[in-house]
Formats: structure tokens, C-alpha cells, sequence
């Protein structure tokens, strides 16, 4: 992981470099709205469980700085990865669900690799922030094969902020005069999660590859 931390730093020192040495350049502001599904990984903790994904809900302000590099910060919500798991003996079935929603603020930094006829612009991405890990409450409902009683018991809900960071890339395409639509692909690292509960699902690692659609305006 340190690795990748030095990656997506170095990144953004270069980036800072090359606007250094392009101070000249007329800057542009773009506003971009951004829409997708973002899927997780297997946890890394006390559990090798899988969580479905979530959809994306983000924009942000970025600033060109010079003709080839961007820099801004963006806020995305992820409203809620979920887990659900149903276990059965022979005398009861129990099933557990639970929500992790994920707010992240990020600083970022994006290269524009090569124009391709003035309409398509392949990049590459990356970004440092801190994420808000809203881990909803953990509800287990318990049925007795012997009874047919059925029992609901629910854990607190916990609130934690982690830092992450992410690296990227995709390909934009101009669509009219300042609007340009963006085919985005993220890896994203949303640190470790350690409850305070007793062997919570969310104990691990949280990751997610993510899929996004932006829209974005040059004012």
C-alpha cells in the first residue's frame, strides 16, 4: 500500500511541477457532475466476506493550469455498500444485514495524455483526501427451527473518517463548444475500518473499483 501511496503522491508532484513551469497559461474553470457504480473488494480483515457495490453520486470544481494538466477537488457519495449473509443450523436460521455509506472529499490532479482529432482525450488520474465511513446499523434477525419465534436484534450505527486515496484514468469526448462527457474508470482505497463492535463484517480493508460517467462545463 505504501507503494501506491508514493505512486499517487509523486503523481501530483509532478503535476505541481508542470504548473510551476507553465505559470503563463490562461487557467479555465470546469465544473463536472459525475454519476456511476462504484463495486468493492473483499475485506482484508477478520473476515474474507464480499459486499456488493453502490451507486455514485459527485461533482467538483477543477482548474486547468496548463494545457495538458487539471487540478481540483471533488466530493462523491457512495449511499451504501451492502452486506447480508444467512447462516442455518439445526435449530435456528439467522440472517445479518448492514450498510456502509462512504463520503469522500478528494485533491486531484489529472494528465491529458494525447488529443485524438479534437475529440477524444485519453487521461490519467489520481487523488488524496479523507473519506466519512457512515457504518449503519447491523441488524440479525433469528428464526428457531424448533418454534417458528422470530427475534430482531440491531448494533449501533458508528461514524469513522479514514484517509484515502485513488488512481484512475478514462477517455473524454467533446461533445459541444465547452462540454465535454467523460468515460471514467477508479481504483479506489478507503483505508481500515476497526469497530467498535465484536467481529463487525466492515473489520478490514475497504476497496472499490469504480465506473463513472462525468459531465463537464469550461466556464
Amino acid at each position: 500500500m505504501k507503494k501506491r501511496i508514493i505512486l499517487v503522491a509523486a503523481f501530483i508532484s509532478l503535476a505541481n511541477s508542470g504548473y510551476a513551469a507553465d505559470i503563463e497559461h490562461k487557467k479555465k474553470i470546469i465544473i463536472h457532475i459525475d454519476n456511476g457504480f462504484s463495486k468493492s473488494l473483499n475485506a482484508e480483515g477478520t473476515y474474507d466476506n464480499h459486499f456488493n457495490g453502490s451507486m455514485i453520486l459527485g461533482g467538483g470544481v477543477k482548474v486547468e493550469i496548463t494545457p495538458k494538466i487539471k487540478m481540483g477537488v471533488s466530493l462523491s457519495h457512495r449511499p451504501g455498500f451492502k452486506y447480508h449473509e444467512v447462516v442455518s443450523d439445526s435449530r435456528l436460521v439467522q440472517a445479518q444485514e448492514q450498510k456502509l455509506g462512504v463520503t469522500t472529499v478528494l485533491y486531484n490532479v489529472s494528465y491529458d495524455i494525447y488529443k485524438i482529432q479534437d475529440v477524444f482525450t485519453p487521461f490519467i488520474e489520481g487523488g488524496v483526501g479523507f473519506a466519512r465511513m457512515d457504518i449503519g446499523p447491523r441488524f440479525t434477525t433469528s428464526t428457531s427451527n424448533a418454534t417458528g419465534v422470530t427475534t430482531v436484534t440491531e448494533a449501533k450505527r458508528e461514524i469513522k473518517y479514514n484517509p484515502v486515496w485513488n488512481i484512475g484514468g478514462g477517455v473524454s469526448m467533446n461533445l459541444i463548444k465547452n462540454t465535454t462527457l467523460s468515460a471514467v474508470y477508479k481504483f479506489n482505497h478507503f483505508g481500515e475500518i476497526t469497530t467498535r463492535r465484536r467481529k463487525s463484517r466492515w473489520d478490514g480493508t475497504i476497496k472499490s473499483h469504480e465506473f463513472l460517467a462525468s459531465l463537464s462545463f469550461t466556464l
